[in-house]
């Protein structure tokens, strides 16, 4: 795929906006599908519901060469931490283990068995 800069009418639950964005890529989870990209006017990483893209049209504009080593698998390296961010701990049992290795893909969550939940 060849990476392009896109504009977008992207519909949230309460607000239509146009994005200018380059995307990663395309994946589909829990029954929806996802468009991972860079917002070019917010300046971060945002992750996009396909449903809820409206409208595209292919921009002119040139791709971000420093996006260009980013995809599906590292994205997450895009991610700042921001400043309100809370930084916590969770507990799971052994079934929840089970699903969390099934499902993880957060690069940004690690997981330490304790054998006694």
């Amino acid at each position: 795929m060849k990476p392009s800069i896109l504009r977008i009418v992207y519909q949230s639950s309460d607000n239509r906006s146009v994005r200018k964005i380059q995307p990663i890529g395309i994946f589909a989870e829990f029954g929806s599908w996802y468009c991972p990209a860079f917002d070019i006017d917010k300046n971060e990483y945002r992750l996009f519901r396909c449903d809820r893209i409206k409208e595209v049209a292919t921009l002119d504009d040139p791709p971000l060469d420093n996006l260009m080593q980013f995809n599906l698998d590292n994205r997450f390296q895009l991610v700042s931490k921001n400043s309100n961010a809370v930084d916590y701990k969770i507990g799971i049992s052994k079934e929840g283990k089970a699903i969390f290795e099934q499902c993880h893909n957060l690069d940004n969550i690690s997981l330490v068995f304790i054998q006694n939940l």
